[in-house]
C-alpha cells in the first residue's frame, strides 16, 4: 500500500471526532503555538474524581507527552496547557484509571492550533490527515478533506499533496503514470520550495518498481544539488528499499554517490551502505564502514542494531574474542541494553559474577522490566542471588503504573496501555513468586503467583508457566484453592491431561464429599477460563456491500451478537469448515439476537457460483472497494472468525482451521448472549 510505505515516518493511531463528543468549551478558541490553551468540560461518560488529559504535541520529528491533571470549577473540569513552540499539531484523550472518559470508541481528539496570523499551523491538517488514515477509525473521504484544506492554506506543501494523490491512485481516480508526470511537470516549473518538491517526487517514484530507474536519474540530480538537505535523513530507508530490489544498484550507489553526501546527509547515507554491507555479510566492508564513519563524525554513534549485525556478521556463534569485541563497544556504549544482555546470557553458564554484572548494568538502564525479569528467571534458575533479584523486582513492580506508559505511549488509547501495563505487572509478579518458590518462601509464592494471575485474567493470552509455579508452591504450602485454580489453567491448555483432570477431582470430592457433579463443574469452570481472554476491542461503525447491494453497517446490528466470517470459494479451509458452520447457525436459527455474517472478497457472481453448489447457509457480504473491513481488522489470512458483542466491541478472534471451532464459539456466543 503506498501511504504505509512512503508515510511510515508520520504513523500514529488517532482519529478526528465531532465536536458533539462532549460539551468542551476552549480558550483561547484558536491556539497558538507557544501561548496557553485551556479546556472546560463540563460532563463526562461517566463520574470521575481524577480525570486526566494526555496530550500528544507532533514536531517535525518528535513527539511530546503532557499529561494534565484536571482542575474541579463551577463550570466543570479545566486543563491548562502551555503549548510549545514549534508544535504543528496536537491530539489529546482523556481518562482515568478506569478507561476513557469522552467517547469510548474515539481515539486522539485533535486541537486546531493556529500561527499568529489566524491561519492553521503549517503541517497542522497534513497531520491529522495522516494519524487518521493510519488508525482503524480511519474514513478516506475525511482524509482528503483535511488535506485539500492543508493545500488551500499552503499550496507548496508537497508532502500534503503526494499523500493526497496517492490516496487518489488506491481509490482508482487516478493512476500513477498521471501523478508522476504531474509532479515532472511542477519540478519545471520551479516552484517554491522546489528542494521539498524534488524530494518528495524522488520518494513517490521510489514507491513503484516500474519507475525505480526513473527514479535513480532524480536521485543522482538531488545528490549534486542538494548535499546537505535535510531530507536525505528522512528518505534514505526509501532509497535503501528502492535500490535494493534492484541488482547492483546499492553498490553504484557506494561507489558514485555515497562520497558526494555532506554533514547530517552523510551520516544518514552510512546507514544506507551499512545496510547492504550487512545484507552481503561482508564483515570487512562493515569494519571499514564503520571505521570511517568515527573517523567523519567522532562526536556521533551509531545505532546498536548495526553494531549487532556487525558482530553477528563477524562471528556466527559467540566465542571469547566476540565477547571481548562486545565489552570494548560497551567502553563506547556503557548503556547499551542489549549488548549488556548479550553478554549476561554468553557467560550466565560459563562464568555467574560477569553474568551478573552485565544483568545489571542492563536492569539499572532499560525503560523496560524485561531486563530484570530475565535477571529474575536466570537466578532462580541458578539459585544465585536472589535476594538481590528480588529486591530489583519488588522496586520494578512499584515503579510500573499507568503513568509511566502514558508518558511512553501517549498516541495510543487507553485499551492497549492498559494491556502493556497488565502484562507487564502479571510478568513481574510471575518472577517474583518463581525468586520465592526456589529459595523455599512457599506462602510468599503462592501470593505472588496469584498476584501474576489477577494481571493475567485481564489480558488475552497465556502464560503456563504462572500456572505450573503455582501448582508446585500450591501443593507444598498446602494451599487447596490455589491448587484448583493452577489445575484448571493448567487443564485449559492440556484438556487430555489425565493427571489434571484426577486431582482436580479429587480437589472436587474433597469440597463436595463425592465426585457427583463434577463433569458440570469442570465444564463450567473451564469455560470461565477461556471466556476471561476477551478483546474489548471498542469497534467504528464500518460498512460492507450485502449481498443485494445494499449497505450493512456495524450498527445494523447493534444489541445483537454477531459473528462473522473471512472466507474465499477458492480457500480449501474455509470450505472444509462450512458444513460445521451451517450445524452451528442451525443451532441458533431460534435465537432474534444472533447474526451469522459471511464477508468474501470476490465478486458476488463468483460466490452466488460456489453457492449454486455448495451450501453455507450464513448471510452473505462483501468487501467495499476501499476493503475497509479488512484494513479494520488487518485480515491477513482466512478464514478468520470474529465474534462482536451486542454493544460493537470485537471480543474474540480466531486466524485459521481449528476442528474444534464451533465448539469454541458456542461457548463464546453463549456468553456474550447472557450479557446485556
Amino acid at each position: 500500500m503506498i501511504i504505509k510505505r512512503t508515510m511510515g515516518c508520520l504513523s500514529l493511531i488517532a482519529v478526528v471526532v465531532s465536536a458533539q463528543t462532549a460539551i468542551v468549551d476552549e480558550n483561547p478558541a484558536n491556539p497558538v503555538a507557544g501561548k496557553q490553551a485551556s479546556w472546560t468540560v463540563a460532563s463526562f461518560d461517566r463520574d470521575t474524581d481524577n480525570p486526566l488529559m494526555i496530550i500528544s504535541a507532533y514536531l517535525s520529528d518528535t513527539t511530546l507527552p503532557f499529561l494534565i491533571e484536571g482542575q474541579s470549577t463551577a463550570e466543570g473540569w479545566r486543563f491548562r496547557w502551555e503549548i510549545p513552540e514549534d508544535v504543528s499539531y496536537a491530539g489529546y484523550r482523556i481518562e482515568d484509571d478506569r478507561g476513557p472518559l469522552l467517547d469510548k470508541k474515539s481515539g486522539s481528539i485533535p486541537v486546531q492550533l493556529y500561527n499568529p496570523e489566524g491561519k492553521p499551523a503549517y503541517n497542522n491538517n497534513l497531520y491529522q490527515a495522516v494519524m487518521l488514515y493510519d488508525s482503524q477509525y480511519g474514513d478516506l473521504e475525511v482524509v482528503k478533506e483535511l488535506l485539500e484544506k492543508e493545500l488551500n492554506h499552503y499550496p507548496n506543501n508537497w508532502t500534503a499533496l503526494h499523500f493526497l494523490r496517492s490516496i487518489e491512485v488506491e481509490t482508482g481516480e487516478r493512476t500513477v503514470e498521471e501523478i508522476i508526470a504531474k509532479f515532472d511537470s511542477l519540478l519545471a516549473e520551479e516552484p517554491d520550495s522546489l528542494e521539498m518538491l524534488h524530494f518528495v517526487t524522488l520518494q513517490y517514484k521510489f514507491s513503484f518498481k516500474d519507475w525505480i530507474p526513473d527514479g535513480e536519474k532524480l536521485l543522482e540530480k538531488c545528490v549534486e544539488r542538494y548535499p546537505k538537505s535535510k531530507y536525505w535523513v528522512k528518505i534514505q530507508g526509501i532509497i535503501y528499499n528502492a535500490l535494493s530490489q534492484v541488482p547492483g544498484r546499492l553498490g553504484y550507489f557506494e561507489r558514485s554517490l555515497f562520497g558526494k553526501f555532506e554533514g547530517d546527509a552523510k551520516e544518514a547515507a552510512y546507514m544506507t551502505v551499512l545496510s547492504h554491507a550487512a545484507e552481503n555479510r561482508d564483515a570487512k566492508h562493515m569494519e571499514e564502514l564503520v571505521d570511517s564513519f568515527f573517523d567523519e563524525f567522532p562526536s556521533e554513534k551509531l545505532p546498536i542494531q548495526v553494531i549487532i549485525a556487525l558482530l553477528q556478521t563477524k562471528y556466527p556463534q559467540p566465542n571469547s574474542q566476540w565477547a571481548e569485541e562486545v565489552d570494548e563497544w560497551l567502553d563506547r556504549y556503557p548503556d547499551a541494553v542489549d549488548l549488556n544482555m548479550m553478554l549476561a546470557y554468553y557467560y550466565k553458564d560459563r562464568d555467574w559474577k560477569k553474568a551478573v554484572k552485565y544483568f545489571r548494568n542492563a536492569a539499572k538502564n532499560s525503560d523496560s522490566p524485561q531486563p530484570v525479569v530475565e535477571f529474575a528467571e536466570a537466578t532462580a534458575a541458578k539459585g544465585k542471588n536472589l535476594a538481590e533479584v528480588r529486591k530489583y523486582l519488588k522496586e520494578t513492580i512499584d515503579d510500573i503504573n499507568m503513568n509511566r506508559y502514558r508518558k511512553m505511549l501517549p498516541e495510543t488509547d487507553f485499551q492497549y496501555r492498559h494491556k502493556v501495563y497488565t502484562a507487564n505487572k502479571a510478568l513481574l509478579y510471575n518472577s517474583l513468586g518463581n525468586i520465592y518458590l526456589t529459595s523455599g518462601d512457599y506462602k510468599d509464592a503462592v501470593e505472588n503467583l496469584l498476584k501474576a494471575d489477577s494481571f493475567q485474567t485481564l489480558i488475552p493470552g497465556y502464560e503456563k508457566s504462572v500456572y505450573t509455579r503455582l501448582l508446585e508452591a500450591s501443593q507444598k504450602a498446602g494451599d487447596l484453592s490455589a491448587r484448583k485454580k493452577a489445575l484448571l489453567n493448567l487443564l485449559s491448555s492440556e484438556p487430555e491431561n489425565t493427571e489434571f483432570m484426577i486431582a482436580l477431582s479429587d480437589i472436587y470430592t474433597v469440597e463436595h464429599g463425592s465426585k457427583e457433579g463434577f463433569r458440570d463443574w469442570l465444564k463450567e469452570e473451564s469455560q470461565q477460563i477461556h471466556l476471561r481472554f476477551r478483546l474489548n476491542q471498542p469497534l467504528p461503525d464500518f460498512s460492507l456491500m450485502g449481498a443485494d447491494g445494499d449497505t450493512l453497517s456495524l450498527s445494523d446490528f447493534q444489541g445483537k451478537v454477531l459473528v462473522i466470517n473471512f472466507w474465499g470459494t477458492t480457500c480449501g479451509p474455509c470450505i472444509q469448515e462450512i458444513p460445521q458452520l451451517n450445524e452451528l447457525m442451525q443451532s441458533y436459527e431460534d435465537e432474534n439476537d444472533m447474526i451469522f455474517l459471511a464477508v468474501a472478497n470476490e465478486k458476488p457472481e463468483k460466490v452466488n457460483a460456489f453457492l449454486e453448489e455448495n451450501e453455507f447457509t450464513y448471510r452473505h457480504a462483501y468487501e467495499l472497494p476501499t476493503m475497509e473491513a479488512t484494513r479494520l481488522f488487518q485480515i491477513e489470512a482466512i478464514p478468520t472468525h470474529l465474534v462482536i458483542d451486542r454493544k460493537g466491541y470485537l471480543q474474540f478472534e480466531h486466524v485459521g482451521f481449528s476442528p474444534d471451532l464451533t465448539e469454541i464459539l458456542t461457548m463464546e456466543i453463549d456468553a456474550l448472549l447472557q450479557t446485556q
